[in-house]
């Protein structure tokens, strides 16, 4: 097209429209308010957990806070609780006792073989069948017939010998 044309020009980055009516809007600007609404406050939640989190680093390394206005701790959705300490009772599954924790199991089980490996199929408390495998410890849960298997590394860091 020349210069000084009295032509329109066309868009090339963007498609022509349909012809016909243009098309309803799917959202109202209410809708889309609450959305931006949620999203921001959403962003804002995880960004003062984010300053919460490098002020208590701080305060384990015994330095000055960084962020001194923080809203307070009631507005937060997410909030710190320690685990209640309680004595539970577990096995280890191990080759020496295998056959003793499969024949003490209660409820629906089953024993099987995983590349060579003697493994369990417990049920939990929410009524998904688990494997244990070898060095896992199972839990019995509170439910008759019911186990929570946890892995050695957990256990150990979770739970000490009374």
């Amino acid at each position: 097209m020349k210069k000084g044309s009295n032509m329109p020009q066309k868009n090339l980055l963007r498609p022509p429209a349909p012809p016909g009516p243009p098309p309803k809007r799917i959202l109202s600007e209410d809708i889309k308010l609450e959305c931006l609404t949620a999203s921001k406050n959403a962003l804002k939640e995880k960004i003062q957990g984010l300053y919460l989190y490098i002020n208590r680093l701080h305060e384990k390394l015994n330095i000055k806070p960084m962020f001194n206005d923080l809203p307070s701790e009631d507005n937060k959705i997410f909030q710190e609780y320690k685990k209640v300490p309680r004595t539970v009772l577990a096995a280890q599954f191990t080759n020496e006792n295998k056959d003793k924790i499969f024949n003490s199991l209660m409820g629906q089980h089953g024993a099987d073989f995983e590349n060579n490996n003697p493994i369990l199929r417990v049920k939990t408390v929410h009524g998904d069948i688990v494997i244990v495998r070898l060095n896992d410890w199972i839990i019995p849960d509170e439910d008759v017939g019911t186990y929570y298997p946890i892995k050695d590394k957990i256990f150990r860091r979770d739970y000490n010998k009374e």
